[in-house]
Order: C-alpha cells, then sequence, then structure tokens
C-alpha cells in the first residue's frame, strides 16, 4: 500500500425547495457544456435510472429459494406505511423484500432521496467506502491495487452478513434494525426493518457491484482489473498508479447485446450462490459462503494496463457506449437538474410553486396589457440583503446597472453565507460575481414591475469534503417577478419576493450546490 493522499470529499447540502421551469432550463443547458459526471454504480431504480440492482437481487433470491417470503411475518403498521411511500416499486409486499431492497440501494443512497443529486456526493465520493462498490480505495494503487481492492471488496461483504448474522449456524430471522430510509412523501426516517434481509441487501449489492466496476476474463469471468471511481472523480487521477477509471457504460443493465446480458447473468448466478450457500441449513454456513464470495471474486494474475488488462473486452464497450467517469453525464444532469427545480416536498409545495405560478401569469399578463411609457435610461447603483430560509443563508449584494428602454443590463457581486440550523453554526459560503438581465413588465410613476435571470461564477470560500476553498462553478438565478418603489427622487426601494438562487461552486464528480429561495430587500440609486 502507498502513503494515503489526501482527498477531501463533498458533504451533503439539500438544494432549494422551489420549482421553475425557467431556471432548470438556464441550469440544463450549463450543466450540457460543463459536462459534469455522475455517480459511479450500477444502476438503483431512480426517475432517470433502471431498476437494475433491485431486479438482480430480487432474481438472485427467486433462483437460491431462500428465504422463504411466503412465511415472512405480517408488516408492522410502519412497515406497511412506508410500502405505500416508496421512491421505487415494491414486486411483492412483504417485509423481507422491503428490508432486502432498502438495504441493496442502500449503498448508493446512505437514506438520502434518490434525486437529491449534492447529498449523494457524500456517498459516491466518500474515499473510505468505496469498497461497499467494489471499487478501488485511494489506497489501492498499482502494482498490487486489484488485490487490495478485491480484499477490501470482500470484507465489506463478510462484514455485512455477519453484521445480520447470515455467518451464523443458527439464523436470527426475527431480530429487527432501525435504519435511515427516504421515504417519497415522509421524508427521511427511522424504520425498523428486519436485520438480516436488510445486510444480506447491502452485501449483494457489493457483490453485483463487482461485476460492473471489474472487467473480466470473457471465457471464465475472474477479474483481470479493478476500475477506480474516487482518484478519477475529480479529473486528476493516473491509470498507471490509480487503475483504469469507472466505465459507464458497464453500469447499464438494459443494454441489449451480448456481453451486457453475459454480465448481468454472470452477477445474478454469483449472487444466487451467495444466498443458496446462507441457505443451506447444513453445518458450516461460514466456509460455504466464504467460498461463494472468493469464487466472485476469484481474479487472473499477469492483467494490467501493458496488455490492455488481458485485452479487457469492456474497453470496447467504453468506446460504443460511451466514455468512463462522464458515461452520459449531460443527459443526466440535465434530468438531475430538471428534478431539481420541479421535486419538492409537500411541506410548503402549494404555497411556493402556486406564487411563482401566480408572478408568472401575472408577469404574462402585464406583458399583454398596453405598454406604458418605458422608463427613462439611466445608470444605477444597488445594495440588497436577501435571506433564505430554506436552505438558510443570506446574501449581501452589490449591483451596478444601465436601464435601456424596458430592459436592464448589470453586474452584481454577493457574499453569500450559509446557516446550519442543526450545527448551529456558520460558513463563510460563496462568492459570487454574476451578469444580471431585467425585464420590465409594468411601469407607472408609483412603481414598476420586472422579471430577472442571472448568470455568472460561484466561489466557495471554505473547505469541505470533496470541495476545496476557492473551488470556482457556475452561479444562475432568476426573480420571478419583483417590485421597484420610488422612495424620492433618485433613489428606489426593491423587493424580490421570488428569487431562486443556485450557487454551484463544484462541477466535477457529482455538482455541489446549495440552491436557496430568497426574498431581497434593497435600494436602488441612480447615477
Amino acid at each position: 500500500m502507498t502513503t494515503p493522499r489526501a482527498r477531501p470529499r463533498p458533504r451533503r447540502h439539500r438544494g432549494g425547495r422551489g420549482a421553475t421551469i425557467a431556471l432548470g432550463a438556464v441550469v440544463a443547458l450549463v450543466a450540457v457544456a460543463s459536462a459534469p459526471r455522475p455517480a459511479a454504480a450500477v444502476q438503483i431504480e431512480s426517475p432517470a435510472t433502471a431498476p437494475c440492482h433491485e431486479e438482480l437481487t430480487v432474481a438472485a433470491v427467486v433462483a437460491a429459494g431462500f428465504p422463504d417470503r411466503d412465511v415472512a411475518p405480517a408488516p408492522t403498521e410502519d412497515q406497511a406505511r412506508a410500502m405505500d411511500d416508496l421512491t421505487f416499486r415494491l414486486p411483492r409486499r412483504d417485509v423481507w423484500t422491503l428490508a432486502l431492497l432498502i438495504g441493496v440501494r442502500s449503498n448508493d443512497l446512505r437514506g438520502f432521496s434518490p434525486i437529491d443529486v449534492s447529498a449523494l456526493v457524500s456517498v459516491h465520493d466518500d474515499p473510505d467506502d468505496q469498497q461497499a462498490h467494489c471499487l478501488r480505495g485511494p489506497d489501492d494503487d498499482e502494482p498490487g491495487g486489484d488485490l487490495g481492492a478485491l480484499a477490501a471488496c470482500r470484507a465489506f461483504i463478510l462484514d455485512e452478513l455477519a453484521a445480520g448474522g447470515l455467518l451464523d449456524d443458527d439464523l436470527d430471522l426475527a431480530a429487527t434494525e432501525a435504519v435511515e430510509v427516504f421515504l417519497a412523501f415522509r421524508g427521511r426516517i427511522a424504520l425498523d426493518l428486519p436485520r438480516f434481509a436488510y445486510r444480506l441487501g447491502r452485501a449483494l449489492h457489493a457483490v453485483e457491484d463487482g461485476y460492473s466496476h471489474t472487467f473480466r476474463d470473457p471465457g471464465g469471468g475472474e477479474v483481470t482489473h479493478v476500475l477506480n471511481w474516487i482518484d478519477h472523480a475529480d479529473g486528476h487521477g493516473d491509470a498507471g498508479r490509480d487503475g483504469y477509471h469507472h466505465v459507464g457504460a458497464l453500469d447499464d443493465c438494459r443494454r441489449d447485446d451480448g456481453r451486457t446480458r453475459r454480465r448481468v447473468q454472470r452477477a445474478t448466478d454469483a449472487a444466487a450462490a451467495l444466498v443458496a450457500a446462507i441457505g443451506d441449513p447444513a453445518p458450516g454456513r461460514r466456509a460455504r459462503v466464504e467460498a461463494a464470495v472468493d469464487a466472485a471474486l476469484a481474479a487472473r494474475a499477469g492483467c494490467d494496463a501493458g496488455n490492455r488488462y488481458c485485452d479487457a473486452e469492456e474497453l470496447d464497450e467504453e468506446a460504443t457506449y460511451g466514455c468512463a467517469i462522464a458515461g452520459g453525464s449531460s443527459a443526466f444532469m440535465i434530468v438531475a437538474v430538471g428534478l431539481f427545480v420541479v421535486r419538492r416536498r409537500r411541506r410548503g409545495l402549494t404555497a411556493r410553486t402556486g406564487a411563482a405560478a401566480a408572478a408568472a401569469l401575472l408577469a404574462l399578463g402585464l406583458a399583454a396589457a398596453p405598454s406604458p411609457a418605458a422608463a427613462d435610461d439611466h445608470g444605477h447603483l444597488d445594495a440588497r440583503l436577501a435571506a433564505s430560509n430554506d436552505e438558510p443563508s443570506v446574501a449581501m449584494v452589490t449591483a451596478a446597472g444601465v436601464d435601456r428602454g424596458r430592459y436592464t443590463v448589470g453586474l452584481a457581486i454577493e457574499w453569500n453565507p450559509w446557516f446550519s440550523i442543526s450545527a448551529r453554526r456558520a460558513v463563510a459560503g460563496t462568492f459570487d460575481a454574476y451578469v444580471t438581465v431585467s425585464r420590465r413588465w409594468y411601469v407607472r410613476p408609483e412603481l414598476s414591475l420586472y422579471s430577472r435571470v442571472e448568470l455568472g461564477t460561484s466561489t466557495i470560500l471554505f473547505p469541505t469534503v470533496g470541495v476545496d476553498r476557492y473551488s470556482t462553478g457556475i452561479y444562475a438565478g432568476a426573480v420571478f417577478l419583483g417590485v421597484r418603489i420610488p422612495l424620492r427622487p433618485g433613489l428606489d426601494l426593491t423587493l424580490d419576493p421570488s428569487h431562486l438562487a443556485m450557487p454551484i461552486p463544484a462541477l466535477t464528480g457529482i455538482p455541489y450546490y446549495y440552491g436557496q429561495w430568497r426574498f431581497d430587500v434593497g435600494v436602488e440609486a441612480r447615477l
């Protein structure tokens, strides 16, 4: 093993709770240009991805005949209600299947929403948890990185099985464990689940990832190389040292070609063999299970970059179906951002989306009305104070602009410190600089109404997991309807009650953003 290299990884910040299609389009277009990268794993069911892990796991359990889900205990009231509030399809309404599939998804989610992109950074970019996906860790460098990664994957699988009591000669199928689960409407909650099924699901996830995160011999199926996500996610990986990068094309279980079908079948067979070894009531369960895991992770020696990892056919799949880490990144990001702007929790949903819709309709109505005289052309300086109680933060903004007819073009800079109520502390947040374009819909001596779009850069002012201090990405924002009210000649009050701001200071790996619904109050002084 080489000396560990420090790799901070992003921690969780959820995006804002509001919804506008306009801002979604702006951010999606920028995301296409910047091509950020999706998470690295066999797909789990979400609005953007197929239920690969779920289908593989159910198929393995059915093939092995364990557990016999027909004798599963009746769900508790909480479990039954959870079955009606899942973010994935449950093929059978029994508590063992519920726990099994929550477990197989937990390696990728850890109790977060499957569309909470910023939260998933802390999962997939965790350098200490790559073995949960059968990927190389940051210390699994060449030479010997393949064997180190496979040993870590093996240890993870056996540890999960041991935690579920599945290596004991006498199985306890009645024990439960409190598990953090994200439900569609209830949100994140602790749910008591059968321990053995939940831990079995987590172990099977790693077994299945062992077929999409490795190159394998097409004949015998032995591992010829283990892939690396963590070192390549920031674009600074070295294949000669860190191993080959994750290949996004291998994660798609729905491709209709011979290689994909063979990979899916091998993963299913390996998972079924492991489950069958557990379900066999004969003595010697631990030895049987270890043999099944060793068979799934068996390696072929002598494969390296010099011989293209023994002429790995997976390299051809990368060339045919998509690039490695990026593997469909633009489409992923468009979907993710779209989900961000239209996905909302039920609390406050009606008020926020209703206000945005009313503002949009009012703006359209004003635009269609007879046009009063346009404002005089002039320059102005602005100062605004904004606050968000959604993702708690404030923003102190200074700006300058020039009015031309019904439009204003300006430049703005802001300091946007963030607050955590749960942690009872504040961080420096971001420094954002952006161009603004406003359109006045209604101009009268007593007030004017306008909308504004914003696009520029966002620089984070503190280090966090996976994001260095002063990392710079994009900033996008929109004011759906604002009000300018004259206070005295040359000085106006501005109110922006519907301001959606999204600083995205890190674009590598899974983009890191802190979306905010803001209420702005400011003054504008004419020059």
